[in-house]
């Protein structure tokens, strides 16, 4: 009877949870958008879900953007860092069962005069944690909320990433344009040069007019050696976030046009998207919720009982 009601006591016990209530302070921003006629009657639900091949049209662009998911080390090591979080939580969740060593012995003696048989087994648990309070599942639902975290992190590296390449594809393209300006410029300087000095040897032109034609000139080379090296620094760019080398053609787009996102992947409205549901979609705020939860639970189990 008594070892009953120990065994009960101990089971109550385990049910038992130490997890501090979180504090959460509500937010400010709306659930939903306002019903009226002056509102949009499309809700959340019916937002379109778009990928970066929606977005961007270009298929050069859609290349380097993949080379970039599978060959960026930033991302590897988002990946690595999930691997281990979904190691940390297994190791925690063993903690909260018995480790169970069994084995097993057979032996078979015999003579002239008969034979004996000998079979033994062997089940033991040489250590084994009783989870009074909670604790240690506790520690099992921290480390589950800083996977939850550090996933959200993983896709919050992966959206950047796709955004500066973006923008270094766009910058590539301004820069692009801007040099097809400069040159056509230094070209047009360098006939008004050729022409004021025709004009100096010829007697109907002053030598300042070829003194500020050379002046404009040497602005126009200035110009254009500024774009070659911004021109450069994009290729760069480039380069450094895809993770490997890419050919100029590759990284060349025709124009910033082709940057702009798609009319068909757009929503009805812009206004639409100000809701503050699908904002729980992105990886910055679904990485805000179970971090202090993980650490308030982890400071919980880390103090000494009193």
């Amino acid at each position: 009877m008594r070892r009953a009601i120990a065994l009960l006591a101990a089971a109550s016990l385990t049910a038992c949870s130490m997890d501090p209530p979180l504090q959460t302070i509500p937010s400010p921003v709306p659930a939903s958008w306002p019903a009226g006629d002056a509102y949009l009657r499309q809700t959340e639900s019916t937002l379109p879900s778009v990928t970066y091949a929606d977005l961007f049209q270009d298929t050069r662009l859609q290349t380097l953007i993949a080379q970039a998911l599978a060959n960026n080390r930033d991302l590897r090591v988002a990946a690595a860092n999930i691997a281990a979080a979904r190691a940390q939580v297994r190791i925690t969740r063993a903690n909260q069962l018995p480790q169970v060593n069994a084995n097993a012995d057979a032996s078979v003696s015999g003579n002239d005069a008969g034979r004996s048989d000998s079979y033994a087994a062997n089940l033991a648990v040489p250590s084994f944690e009783l989870d009074l309070f909670g604790r240690l599942a506790s520690l099992t639902r921290a480390d589950q909320q800083r996977l939850i975290a550090t996933e959200a992190g993983a896709r919050a590296v992966r959206l950047a990433l796709v955004a500066d390449i973006a923008q270094a594809w766009a910058n590539h393209a301004a820069d692009a344009s801007l040099m097809g300006i400069a040159e056509r410029t230094a070209a047009s300087a360098e006939k008004s040069v050729t022409l004021t000095r025709a004009r100096l040897e010829g007697g109907i032109a002053p030598r300042t007019d070829l003194l500020q034609a050379q002046q404009v000139l040497e602005t126009a080379r200035f110009d254009l050696a500024s774009q070659k090296t911004a021109l450069a620094q994009d290729v760069n760019a480039l380069r450094l976030l895809v993770g490997g080398r890419s050919t100029r053609r590759c990284c060349r787009p025709r124009s910033t046009r082709r940057c702009r996102p798609s009319s068909r992947s757009r929503p009805a409205s812009t206004a639409a998207c100000f809701c503050a549901a699908p904002m729980w979609s992105r990886p910055n705020i679904s990485f805000a919720p179970p971090m202090p939860r993980s650490v308030r639970r982890g400071q919980r189990c880390s103090r000494p009982f009193r």
